[in-house]
């Protein structure tokens, strides 16, 4: 009997082999082979490490252009706040840039040195860092009551935290416009960039703004002429006037208002942001003799083209 045992053992394991084997599910030939698996996942392996730095650099220019665009409403919030005379205040933007973090705030007062402090909004800038702010040789901006306007224009470049190359720039006019391009700009004899969307000129002769005798200003603009009264458009001592225009179904927007009437003579303060107008305007005042002269032209670019055909007028002088 122990002679057999080596062959009953050879036997009893072939035969648990085939017992196996025949419990082993059967390949089917429409699925995966493991190699076809392997080479699967090492392919997207290869393709992730390839463009995960594509998917971080366009993460940081989207948080970049995120935060560039979060400055842009703050400045703007700034200006409206302003115009709404929120606490019968001022408010402004001021740009830290000396140490990082940087940051920007919003803040009320007449500048960021005499400011309320227990109202500033401070936000940190995370994915931006800004490389230069030159708002007329400051840091900040801050807007004037009523107007809106600011002696603080200047441009602040910025650069990506991650991404240096990605580079961009922000320029604020002194009527208040923010804007990625240069904004059309002359120098003074001062060395002051003036801005032709925002217009000074004097003018010499008394104008009448009794009620009842109240000379007119007329803003004509393509071929609608808009009448305004200038005692209807009293704010203080000054003219005001704020309305949109409607020409041949489009709005044209244009600020008139006096930083001084009368006192002794008058100062006329004209915005036309080209974003709002692309027609040539005129503006002619009733009283200045019978036939009604031209006190200051502009061009459907929103240049100056003339100084007007009133003896009375002097400039114009861009802001």
């Amino acid at each position: 009997m122990n002679n057999f045992a080596p062959l009953f053992k050879i036997w009893y394991n072939i035969q648990t082999f085939s017992f196996l084997r025949n419990r082993m599910p059967i390949h089917d030939n429409r699925g995966f082979t493991l190699v076809e698996i392997i080479i699967t996942i090492t392919v997207l392996a290869i393709i992730f490490a390839l463009s995960a730095p594509v998917f971080r650099n366009l993460q940081a220019n989207l948080d970049s252009v995120g935060e560039i665009r979060e400055i842009i409403g703050s400045i703007r919030y700034a200006q409206s706040r302003t115009l709404a005379s929120e606490g019968a205040s001022q408010y402004g933007i001021y740009f830290s840039t000396s140490a990082p973090p940087q940051s920007y705030t919003l803040f009320k007062g007449e500048s960021y040195v005499s400011r309320m402090s227990q109202y500033d909004i401070v936000r940190q800038l995370k994915k931006t860092i800004i490389s230069a702010a030159d708002l007329s040789g400051g840091s900040e901006v801050v807007f004037d009551r009523i107007t809106g306007l600011t002696s603080q224009q200047g441009h602040i470049s910025f650069y990506s935290a991650d991404n240096p190359a990605e580079t961009a720039d922000l320029y604020i006019s002194s009527s208040g416009q923010v804007s990625s391009s240069p904004f059309s700009t002359s120098t003074l004899a001062s060395g002051r960039l003036s801005d032709s969307r925002h217009v000074h000129f004097t003018y010499s002769r008394t104008i009448d703004i009794a009620s009842s005798t109240s000379e007119n200003i007329y803003l004509k603009i393509g071929t609608t002429t808009q009448d305004i009264n200038i005692s209807s458009f009293l704010s203080g001592s000054n003219l005001y006037y704020n309305n949109p225009i409607s020409v041949n179904g489009n709005i044209e927007q244009v600020v008139l208002q006096t930083l001084r009437l009368n006192d002794p003579d008058t100062l006329f303060c004209v915005f036309r942001d080209g974003k709002q107008n692309d027609l040539q305007l005129d503006i002619d005042l009733s009283g200045d003799f019978g036939v009604t002269p031209n006190l200051i032209s502009f061009g459907a670019n929103g240049l100056t083209t003339s100084t007007g055909t009133s003896i009375f007028v002097g400039g114009p002088q861009w802001q």
